[in-house]
């Protein structure tokens, strides 16, 4: 019911007046029912009716009158009548509001399903057409038609067969459909228009001729538009049936006839069928003859006829149509007015025919008047708009590209390219005739190229030929033609562009074009993928070049062509054997077959058969390679090919066959080492490269191998010189650069083993660097130059010990088997192998081991066993099995091992010394590590045998001489150990055997240090006198070694490995037992906080040195600043820095400079101990102002060594100390500080501690001091070792109410110094004599309130402090501030790093660390108090380092530093502040000192004490220095 509800208001809105009912046929019949309703429904609601006239106005219905509304079913025909009313209204005055009222009342009616609902739609849509006719804009108009239409088509849709009327409405429907296709160009319109003249053609037999006629004017049109041929065949169809029937004399007819022969001609382009030709020829005629001469319409017929003949010449080849067609086309111009708008195309097709009678007859009067008339239509067509213009364009462009063939004249291709843009401009993308505008476009353009060879022309074609592809269909039979034009061009493109995006696409291109039937690119395919081949190495397109070759071979018969294509085959094969070594070798003998084939079929001149022969010999040393034993016969036939090739080249090409030949000699010289083999191939190579220096490569490598033959490394500078020089005269970009790089980089990794010479193995690493980075990113190259680069990193650990050089060795090798999973290159393989056991032995990765015995043994798979790969294999899996059996202690190990040595000498030629030597001396090494486990002393008398012929053999400056003295110096004293009656004369050659290990020049530190470790050991056994010199030389080599990393950081995390930990404590405990207690600290002081020592060199006092040379001074002084620098360089800088390998040569060369200065120092008078070790004499100054404790803590033993004025050292042994006490202790003092804030077990447990600390350490000390009557609370140093350095030894006491004994803070003020060394610099350092100012860093917005009272107890001291505190204290702020005062006082947060070097103080802007501290140099700087948390807590990794920040600004300069073990309290600052400063102040600024910190220091955490705050508190703060 609502439904109906609105539909009846609606209906009301349309009907306002009573005159408008009455209106319609009268009020009685059908207006009275409504009519009445209206009042009595009025009468329902009891509604007084004043104006009946107007029964509507605010009427409002209620259910009971839509009820009998519902059930009046002519209320869609009242609307009818209504809307038929107005319509005659519009007939009588014309008023569109008439038509529009109209519109509304068969909206509304067709809203109510009428019956009659296509009738409702007709007449609706016919309202559409007349408002159509009142508007003058477009866009309305446009809209009316639409409208129109689209109730027409629904009409039709509903519209009954048996309706009557139904082909007025078709016809209407045709009209408007025809009519909306011709404003909206819309193809669906135009086929509705068609579809309704078909059912006319159907409904009205009457006038049918006419209907056809019209539809195949439509059909014929839909096909100029759309392409539709099959409307084109239909539209004939349609002409023929209403040629059937009309008249001869109806005009019509003669349309038809025209019309019919235009749409045969199309047909028959497309058919390219005779018969379509032939009766578009005779259907012209006939229009024609019935067109006498006077006729309006000869002139197009004659026209159609010229085309019609034309194009029957074109497949016919009758002269005669041609010379008909010039004729008629001329007649049929002479009847067209110049003003005719036809002129233009009939010009165009008597152009046409010129130029086809030119390309007949070859006059060149026809082709110039056929470019006269092209002018002439393109200046009849002048208007861009024009549809016709663009064929006349492309027209004189053929006619243009035609005279340009014959008189090759510019100017007349570049206008043709011009006309060519502008046609393809001008022509839509969907238009049928866009292909053939761009394939002319597409040819000028190619002809430029070819004639100028401007790349732009060639990228210009490419670009139009991708567009004419996507104009044609995918299914087009014109494509493939196209696409292998496409492919030519764009290989021509990478053959000056060399990208592979031009060659890809090109392969593409003829791959789609291969899809044809009847098109063949095989031999461009093919030409193009083995181009892509030879670029990115994919085996892939090989597969497809040899897919097609075969393919094409397959259907043909033996003759020429096929041998061609056989002789072709031979290449790819031969390349697919080369890439896949695990291939099927039937590709290898397949090519050598085709080959020769190719040979005994093509007789070529000297010159092509020399490089045929050149080929074949390729294949043959191939097949050489993979053979298992390497067949002589082959490699013999190879050498004679090659000689062959030498005999048939010309002189020009006789460079590059010497080479050829040098290689095949070379090549069988490294299989069966007959030394006339290489001699012949360094004689060729130098012919090769005095007649061309390109070729001295060949020669470089040739000298190689006759180094490895002889050892004389005058061949091995030689070669590395000629490559040096190839490489200076060629272009990076040049395919040589990188061979030449890859055997750079081999020849002088062999020279760096065989001189230990840092210079060859950075050079190298340079070369190998620039290779990986400048080659290609895949394999096989990226295998090779990754594998060097492993190599070379490699060496670089082996010769200076550097982990990090380890793990990127791996990780290198690991990116080579990423780009080979399957890699063949043994070396690679072995090298690898051992770069993981090393790392196992380095790093305990048990992983690590595993994989590389695995790669070993696939390695030893690899070899066959005439190969000499093998020995080497054997040789290195054995040592790796050496190791493993160390890790493992399984027999099996180390037997297996045995076993392979005795199999690689075997293998190894007897006069091949270097090798037999260095399987002895590992053979003899392992022998040994068998006796340690088993015992049995004849294997150790079996190694003792190897060692010894090994070290017989041995050149001195061979790299394995020093391996060779620490294997048999270490296997001669455990001989003596294990001897009944030891010999000591074996065991003095086994000490001079490791000590001569430690000084050999061609040896790495690495390699020294091992054998000075070892030395060491031996020496102490029997407390020989050679221990201290051991340990010295030990020290000394440390250093060395450690000075090979660039960064401080990196030196301390090798001073964190095991082997250097202990070293100097070691080195005073052998001291102290051999009773030399001076030896003792001497070796403590060299050995401990050796970065500082280290880099304090660098700053070294050099004014006595200025009086003498200050030249030297000068040059001493800079070299010191750079290697400082590059020293303290933070590791994770984001500056530009160098890198790792530039860095390490630049500290190199500057350490190498640097030596020689401090040598030439040390022989001016004076000088000779020049930043040498620091004897005792200098170091017992130290006690000037009181006694220096010295704790030293090793495996062995622990003691403390007294220092005291005028008194020898004094020892006091340590009996219940030791490394694993200590580091309980520590990990107690720990857990006590973890736990400070839980209640009173911390304070327990830290008296726990401290005790442990009095009774073990202090208290014996505390003895001894009061034994020389030292008075009390008189200050004393403590200088401990080991794990001592983070214990608070200045609160050491009993803390028992029970024993009335002092503890230490009551008998001494105590302050710490890390070294003898440092203590004296600072009581010795010039200070100003000025009062001191004090500088004030806080912040005190982070977390820490009581700084603010701590800075305003520093400012009651007077005007002097200088509070730098807030956003004032920036980084930069406070590193100016830091060089101007000579007192500062930090209240901060400090942060202890995860590494000590990241150690730091939080400023307002950020961190300033440890390492920006040590940077620093501050000459007048006395006092630095560190109100912070850990600025004196020290590295557990290298305890003897003290590394913290209370340390790193005594080492910028203050003699002084207050810091703190742990974290602090916040409101202890202010309190300690206080009393410090107080008593250093208590007899004015004048007066201050330095001096006094440590008496403040103590009297500040008495008060603290006295407060009674917790222990871990007031023991926290401790006093560095003087």
């Amino acid at each position: 019911m609502p439904a109906m509800t609105q539909l009846f208001q609606k209906f009301r809105r349309l009907v306002l007046r009573k005159t408008d009912l009455e209106e319609a046929n009268g009020p009685a019949e059908r207006v009275n029912p409504m009519y009445k309703l209206v009042i009595t429904n009025r009468a329902d609601n009891q509604t007084t009716v004043s104006d009946v006239s107007r029964p509507w106005d605010g009427f409002e219905p209620t259910d009971s009158f839509v009820e009998r509304v519902a059930q009046i079913d002519q209320l869609p025909r009242l609307l009818d009548v209504l809307a038929r009313n107005r319509l005659d209204a519009y007939s009588s005055d014309a008023d569109p509001t008439h038509l529009i009222a109209s519109v509304e009342y068969y909206r509304t009616a067709l809203d109510l399903q009428p019956s009659d609902r296509a009738g409702y739609l007709c007449n609706l849509a016919s309202c559409f057409l007349k408002l159509r006719a009142h508007k003058a804009d477009v866009e309305g108009r446009q809209g009316d038609l639409q409208e129109a239409g689209k109730y027409l088509r629904e009409a039709i849709g509903v519209l009954s067969p048996t309706r009557s009327g139904r082909a007025v409405i078709f016809g209407t429907a045709a009209s408007v459909f025809s009519l909306c296709f011709e404003s909206s160009g819309q193809e669906v319109d135009l086929d509705d228009a068609i579809l309704c003249l078909h059912e006319l053609t159907h409904l009205n037999p009457e006038g049918v001729e006419t209907l056809l006629c019209t539809l195949g004017d439509l059909l014929l049109r839909r096909f100029y538009l759309f392409q539709r041929v099959a409307g084109l065949t239909e539209a004939i169809v349609c002409y023929k049936r209403a040629l059937q029937t009309l008249p001869d004399d109806v005009n019509l007819r003669t349309t038809c006839l025209n019309n019919l022969a235009r749409a045969l001609l199309h047909l028959f382009r497309i058919s390219q069928s005779a018969s379509d030709i032939n009766e578009a020829v005779e259907f012209s005629t006939q229009a024609l003859t019935a067109q006498p001469t006077p006729h309006p319409d000869r002139a197009s017929s004659l026209d159609d006829l010229a085309s019609a003949l034309r194009l029957r010449y074109h497949v016919s080849g009758d002269t005669a149509d041609l010379d008909m067609s010039m004729r008629k086309q001329k007649e049929s111009l002479e009847l067209t007015p110049l003003e005719d708008p036809d002129r233009p195309a009939r010009l165009s097709n008597l152009a046409l025919c010129l130029l086809r009678n030119y390309q007949r007859s070859g006059e060149i009067a026809d082709l110039e008047q056929s470019i006269t008339h092209y002018r002439e239509v393109l200046h009849l067509q002048p208007a861009e708009s024009d549809s016709n213009r663009p064929i006349s364009l492309n027209d004189l462009a053929t006619a243009l590209g035609s005279r340009f063939e014959v008189l090759q004249s510019m100017p007349d291709l570049d206008e043709a390219i011009s006309l060519c843009k502008e046609a393809v401009l001008l022509c839509a993308s969907t238009h049928h005739n866009r292909p053939l505008y761009q394939e002319n476009l597409t040819n000028t353009l190619r002809a430029r190229y070819r004639l100028r060879e401007n790349p732009e022309d060639l990228h210009a074609t490419i670009d139009q030929q991708r567009i004419l592809v996507c104009l044609l269909p995918a299914g087009d039979t014109r494509r493939p033609p196209v696409l292998i034009r496409l492919g030519d061009d764009l290989s021509l493109k990478f053959a000056t562009s060399n990208e592979l995006e031009d060659l890809d696409n090109a392969i593409t291109s003829y791959k789609e074009a291969n899809r044809f039937e009847g098109h063949d690119p095989t031999d461009e395919l093919a030409r193009a993928l083995s181009l892509r081949f030879d670029r990115s190495r994919d085996v892939a397109d090989l597969d497809q070049v040899i897919e097609l070759l075969e393919k094409k071979l397959s259907g043909l018969h033996v003759g020429p062509e096929s041998d061609k294509y056989l002789a072709s085959l031979a290449l790819p094969l031969y390349c697919r054997s080369q890439l896949q070594s695990d291939a099927d070798v039937n590709d290898l003998d397949r090519a050598i077959k085709c080959q020769k084939v190719a040979l005994q079929l093509h007789p070529l001149g000297p010159s092509g058969r020399a490089a045929s022969l050149l080929t074949l010999s390729g294949m043959l040393l191939l097949q050489f390679d993979r053979s298992n034993v390497g067949k002589r016969e082959d490699i013999d036939e190879v050498v004679t090919l090659r000689k062959g090739c030498l005999e048939l080249c010309s002189p020009d090409e006789r460079p590059s066959f010497l080479v050829q030949l040098a290689d095949a000699l070379r090549r069988r010289f490294k299989f069966f080492n007959e030394g006339v083999d290489i001699d012949q191939a360094v004689s060729l190579a130098r012919e090769a490269a005095g007649l061309n220096p390109k070729h001295r490569t060949e020669l470089a490598i040739s000298l190689f191998e006759q180094f490895r033959l002889t050892d004389e490394l005058g061949y091995l500078d030689e070669s590395a010189s000629h490559l040096r020089s190839v490489l200076a005269h060629i272009a990076p970009d040049d395919p040589e650069h990188l061979q030449v790089l890859d055997h750079l980089v081999g020849v002088l990794g062999s020279r760096f083993r065989h001189s230990a010479d840092m210079a060859y193995l950075e050079e190298a690493l340079m070369h190998a660097h620039t290779a990986l980075d400048s080659g290609p990113a895949e394999p096989p190259y990226s295998s090779v130059a990754l594998g060097n680069l492993a190599d070379c990193l490699l060496m670089r650990y082996e010769h200076l010990g550097q982990i990090s050089d380890l793990q990127d060795t791996i990780k290198t090798y690991r990116l080579v088997h990423i780009a080979e999973p399957e890699p063949r290159d043994i070396s690679t393989l072995m090298n690898m192998a051992y770069a993981l056991v090393t790392s196992f032995r380095m790093l305990n990765r048990a992983d690590d081991l595993e994989e590389g015995l695995t790669r070993y043994r696939a390695a030893l798979q690899l070899c066959d066993h005439d190969n000499k790969a093998r020995q080497v294999c054997l040789g290195n899996l054995a040592n790796a099995l050496r190791i493993a059996f160390h890790h493992s202690k399984h027999l099996s190990d180390v037997d297996e091992a045995i076993a392979y040595y005795r199999q690689a000498l075997d293998l190894c030629a007897p006069q091949d010394y270097a090798a037999r030597s260095l399987y002895r001396l590992n053979f003899g090494t392992t022998l040994q590590s068998r006796f340690l486990i088993v015992g049995n002393e004849d294997d150790l008398d079996a190694a003792l045998l190897h060692l010894e012929d090994a070290e017989d053999k041995l050149q001195p400056a061979d790299p394995l001489h020093a391996i060779s003295q620490f294997n048999l110096g270490t296997t001669l004293w455990f001989k003596y150990r294990v001897a009944k009656s030891p010999d000591s004369e074996q065991y003095a050659r086994a000490l001079a055997l490791l000590e001569s290990a430690t000084r050999l020049p061609h040896s790495s530190v690495k390699s020294r240090f091992e054998a000075a470790l070892q030395w060491t050991a031996a020496s102490r056994y029997q407390q020989h006198p050679s221990t201290i010199r051991a340990y010295s030389c030990a020290l000394s080599l440390l250093e060395k070694w450690m000075i090979v990393n660039p960064e401080v950081e990196a030196q301390h995390r090798f001073l964190a490995t095991d082997q250097s930990r202990y070293l100097a404590c070691d080195g005073a405990s052998a001291a102290i037992e051999r009773g030399d207690l001076e030896a003792a600290v001497e070796l403590l002081e060299h050995g401990r906080t050796v970065l500082w020592s280290r880099l304090q060199g660098y700053r070294q006092s050099l004014d006595e040195l200025r009086l003498i040379d200050s030249d030297l001074a000068e040059r001493f002084e800079s070299l010191s600043k750079e290697l400082e620098s590059l020293s303290l360089r933070s590791e994770a800088t984001t500056d530009a820095v160098p890198t790792s390998d530039e860095k390490m040569k630049t500290q190199r060369l500057l350490s190498e400079e640097w030596d020689e200065a401090v040598s030439q120092i040390r022989q001016i008078d004076g000088f000779a101990h020049f930043l040498q070790p620091t004897p005792y004499s200098v170091l017992a100054d130290v006690c000037s102002d009181g006694p220096v404790i010295l704790i030293n803590v090793s495996k062995s033993r622990s003691d403390a060594i007294i220092l005291i004025a005028d008194h020898p050292p004094t020892l006091v042994p340590l009996p219940n100390v030791s490394l694993l006490s200590l580091v309980e202790l520590c990990s107690q003092l720990h857990t006590a500080l973890e736990s400070r804030d839980s209640g009173p077990g911390a304070t327990r447990r830290l008296v726990s501690i401290l005790r442990v600390l009095w009774t073990d350490v202090v208290q014996p000390i505390t003895h001894q001091l009061q034994a020389f009557g030292i008075p009390r609370h008189s200050r004393i140093w403590w200088c401990p070792t080991s794990y001592l350095c983070g214990l608070p030894f200045h609160a050491a006491g009993s803390y028992r109410k029970d024993d009335p004994q002092p503890g230490l803070q009551d008998l001494f003020v105590s302050s710490y110094t890390p070294t003898l060394s440092a203590l004296i610099r600072a009581r010795n350092a010039t200070r100003g004599i000025a009062p001191p100012e004090i500088l004030v860093v806080g912040q005190s917005e982070r977390g820490l309130p009581a700084v603010e009272d701590e800075i305003r107890a520093l400012k009651s001291l007077g005007p002097f402090v200088a509070p730098l505190v807030g956003k004032n204290a920036t980084r930069q702020n406070v590193r100016t501030s830091l060089e101007r005062y000579p007192w500062v006082h930090f209240a901060c947060h400090a942060n202890q790093g995860l590494l000590p070097f990241q150690s730091s103080f939080e400023l307002y802007d950020g961190r300033i660390t440890l390492l920006e501290l040590i940077r620093s140099r501050r000459p007048n700087a006395q006092l630095a108090f560190l109100s912070a948390c850990n600025t004196a807590t020290g590295d557990l990794q290298t305890p003897d380092e003290t590394l913290h920040l209370a340390a790193a600004l005594q080492f910028s300069g203050f003699q002084s530093v207050v810091g703190t073990l742990w974290p602090m309290a916040d409101k202890d600052g202010p309190h300690v502040a206080r009393e410090f400063y107080q008593h250093l102040f208590r007899l004015g600024q004048d007066q201050a000192s330095a001096r006094d910190s440590a008496v403040a220091l103590s009297k500040a955490t008495k008060y603290l004490r006295k407060t009674g705050v917790p222990l871990d508190r007031w023991i926290n703060f401790v006093h560095i220095g003087a």
